[in-house]
């Protein structure tokens, strides 16, 4: 049980920091407080992230309104078959969130080079992580690691610096 309280306060803290983030970022970038209010529902995120980007938030709306048709009409085929489609909406989601958050970083007039820090360490570390070498594999989970705490200091910086 203490794990799982643990597990649910990390949870909790992420989304609160992004929350927070995603809508001082998008205040500073000249979005309204009604549509920065967007930022506390996490599902509209990658919403807000275009709208901040100043790009096309079809994307957006597109590939979770496709999941949530999937989910429902292709659930009853089985968990494997939804997996497949789920995995395949979120790559290109994650996409489309490399392209936006590449066009926020030059909203707030940062290096766009930014933007592409944790794919690079995500995709590096998959494809070490294949390895069936011990040492490998605690390699992929560092770059994994480095990865995710750049994009919690990338988000910081584009939330509450000038």
């Amino acid at each position: 049980v203490g794990i799982i309280v643990i597990a649910a306060l990390v949870v909790l803290l992420v989304y609160l920091y992004f929350a927070i983030a995603l809508n001082y970022t998008a205040r500073k970038t000249g979005i309204k407080e009604e549509w920065a209010g967007v930022s506390w529902l996490p599902f509209a995120w990658p919403y807000l992230m275009s709208r901040i980007a100043k790009k096309s938030w079809w994307p957006a709306i597109i590939f979770g309104f496709i999941g949530f048709l999937v989910t429902i009409f292709f659930l009853p085929l089985g968990v494997e078959a939804v997996s497949l489609i789920w995995y395949l909406i979120a790559i290109i989601l994650y996409a489309f969130t490399i392209y936006w958050n590449w066009f926020i970083c030059i909203q707030r007039k940062k290096p766009k080079s930014w933007a592409l820090v944790t794919p690079i360490l995500f995709i590096a570390a998959m494809l070490i992580g294949i390895s069936v070498n011990i040492v490998m594999e605690w390699i992929s989970v560092v770059l994994y690691t480095i990865g995710t705490i750049w994009l919690f200091v990338m988000w910081g910086i584009l939330a509450w610096t000038k």
